[in-house]
């Protein structure tokens, strides 16, 4: 059982990063919900947010203080705070390269799962 699970730290309907659970899972769970109402001959609405970039945004003070909550320490929580500290990056396309700036405190590292919009 994972940390998050066993914590229960996940809302029930969060699909991202979790194994088994997937996007086709999230669809199928809004068309069940949206069948059942129209069934139930109740109005439906819905708004969907692309949250893709969404962990660009997270206040790494705050994930740290999070993770040193539910008593992650040590050398992992040191390893956390080395990956997310002073991280800095460049843009370089065919051999020209943008100047190296520094990626703030609310960013994703690139080359990290989190920041990877490639992944499968």
């Amino acid at each position: 059982m994972s940390f998050f699970r066993r914590n229960e730290l996940l809302n029930k309907q969060q699909y991202a990063y979790q194994h088994g659970r997937s996007t086709i899972d999230a669809a199928r769970d809004v068309v069940e919900r949206v069948m059942k109402h129209l069934e139930g001959r109740r109005q439906v609405a819905a708004i969907f947010c692309d949250l893709s970039r969404a962990f660009e945004l997270v206040s790494h003070s705050l994930l740290l203080a999070k993770l040193d909550h539910y008593g992650v320490t040590g050398g992992f929580y040191d390893t956390i705070v080395s990956f997310l500290s002073n991280r800095q990056q460049l843009t370089s396309i065919c051999g020209a390269r943008s100047d190296l700036l520094d990626l703030g405190e609310r960013s994703v590292p690139q080359g990290s799962s989190m920041g990877d919009q490639n992944r499968k």
